[in-house]
């Protein structure tokens, strides 16, 4: 219905501002060996600050079942042993680029985790049962190459991991802060959500960002958020509505076809 393309900019709003309502670096304690010894904040989405290279022994954040969702940072080598071991409420984790491995027992015992990203390519290997008892794990995304991948050694113990579906070439977009709705738009441009409507002198694109966006400009946001503007745009669609314009046909084609709008 029409509000469902509406839905898409709320969508891209909440992701956008659920980045803001992480954890503080201030919440974490590091020692000399960049080893994150202690936390002192409300647990919850966990962003391990930039400087942490590991989770020291014993882990502040194993068994607690307030967190949610970890992001290692791309300083980080190594998530450690047992570090989130039986967060029974964690369902997602994304690794940093540089990551070098996952230690022995690490996530073992989050029966809610649904995703892994690996963010880089760095990684060789993942220990003796580090994600044990993850029966919820449905998808791992990596940034390489299947055959990459299978270089990998994954140790005994990790039959979630093996089972899940493996997505490779993962891009991983780190969400910018931003201050203004035009470094909104910027960035949203450079995903490609955003083209615009003409082009400044200097090549630049106009956002119009004064003005309410048509149901159009709507509906062609949802498919581009949803990967599919290149399918709509190949594709042959029939729709009832006599007041298209050319060039939101394929988009509103696709998302009458796919049930997106009625």
């Amino acid at each position: 219905k029409k509000l469902r393309s509406i839905l898409a900019l709320v969508l891209v709003a909440a992701t956008l501002s659920s980045f803001a309502l992480a954890d503080s670096a201030s919440d974490y304690e590091i020692d000399s060996r960049g080893a994150i010894t202690d936390y002192n904040g409300d647990f919850g989405d966990l962003v391990l600050p930039d400087g942490a290279k590991l989770i020291a022994e014993p882990s502040p954040f194993a068994g607690e079942d307030a967190v949610t969702s970890v992001t290692a940072s791309d300083t980080m080598d190594v998530i450690g042993i047992g570090a989130f071991e039986n967060c029974r409420n964690l369902k997602t984790v994304t690794l940093g680029v540089n990551i070098q491995g996952v230690g022995v027992d690490t996530f073992k015992g989050c029966s809610s985790l649904e995703s892994l990203y690996i963010t880089g390519t760095k990684i060789s290997g993942i220990r003796r049962d580090a994600f044990l008892g993850c029966n919820s794990l449905t998808d791992v995304y990596f940034a390489g190459t299947e055959e990459q991948w299978n270089e990998l050694e994954i140790q005994d113990g990790n039959d979630a991991v093996l089972e899940a579906e493996i997505h490779f070439n993962y891009r991983y977009i780190e969400i910018p802060t931003v201050s203004t709705a035009q470094e909104a738009a910027d960035f949203l441009y450079e995903l490609g959500l955003f083209q615009g409507t003409a082009e400044n002198a200097d090549g630049t694109p106009v956002f119009e960002l004064e003005r309410t966006p048509t149901r159009f400009e709507a509906i062609t946001m949802l498919v581009r958020l949803l990967g599919a503007e290149d399918e709509a745009l190949s594709g042959s669609w029939s729709t009832p509505f006599t007041d298209l314009a050319e060039w939101a046909a394929p988009y509103v084609g696709y998302a009458y076809e796919h049930g997106l709008t009625d």
